[in-house]
């Protein structure tokens, strides 16, 4: 006799839930980084001095996948590792969300608009890593 085992559509498997997520972030601030730039928001020419070059879109999207996945490693530890998984990484993850906000705000010789338009970035990427990883 075979038995077939029906998982419900709410519980994805955690490598697809990972990878939407990842893309759905980078998706957003690509859209962000375009956007303020065609409003004159986001200075694309300004050299930061730690890279050497102007920040690309390239980088912006890297970025966000990367971070998405090293929050999804977190929460996978967590989830081994601890008994209140989603609390911790709530917790963990608003620590780090405020901690990402020194890194716009202190490049030297950028808009207040472009510190703004990085700082929505990392909002958003936060905001979407919390809510589709934390479930």
């Amino acid at each position: 006799m075979t038995t077939s085992v029906q998982v419900h559509q709410k519980y994805k498997p955690f490598w697809l839930n990972t990878f939407t997520t990842a893309s759905l972030a980078a998706v957003a601030n690509v859209a962000i980084y375009y956007g303020t730039a065609a409003l004159s928001l986001f200075q694309t020419e300004l050299v930061v001095s730690s890279l050497g070059s102007p920040i690309p879109v390239g980088l912006v999207a890297m970025a966000s996948v990367t971070s998405i996945l090293i929050a999804a490693g977190l929460k996978q530890l967590l989830a081994r590792f601890t008994s209140n998984h989603q609390r911790w990484f709530l917790l963990i993850s608003l620590l780090v969300l405020a901690s990402s906000f020194v890194a716009p705000l202190t490049i030297p010789g950028a808009s207040i608009s472009m510190k703004a338009s990085l700082s929505a970035m990392h909002i958003v990427g936060g905001v979407i890593a919390i809510t589709r990883l934390n479930r």
